[in-house]
């Protein structure tokens, strides 16, 4: 009985240690995930305020680009800034039920068109 008890343990450790490393090497691969989609921003990925969506084998993508601090494009009568808008870019990465996983935020200069 004693014996069966401390193997009873030891499988649940094991298991219990087995799942958190999957968990781990899920987020690290959502990260690269994450970073690669990131770095797109600009080059395959429109540089513009909006939503791009995808997946990357089991995983979900999302980017969110967005004015930073409320700034708007200029209204009517107003002069565009020539540098461009400044926005703010996030990158959420989840599973293929959409469980985020990793996310990155940053700012880019969003070029007036």
């Amino acid at each position: 009985a004693i014996v069966a008890g401390t193997l009873a343990a030891m499988f649940g450790a094991i298991r219990e240690s087995a799942a958190h490393n999957h968990m781990i090497e899920q987020r690290r691969v959502a990260l690269m995930i994450a970073q690669s989609e990131l770095s797109a921003v600009g080059v395959t990925i429109p540089a513009a305020p909006g939503i791009t969506e995808g997946t990357q084998g089991d995983y979900y993508w999302r980017i969110d680009i967005e004015p930073f601090g409320g700034q708007q494009q200029p209204g009517f009568g107003t002069a565009p800034n020539p540098a461009g808008v400044l926005c703010s870019v996030h990158v959420m990465v989840g599973d293929a039920h959409r469980r985020p996983l990793a996310n990155l935020t940053t700012l880019t200069l969003v070029r007036a068109t």
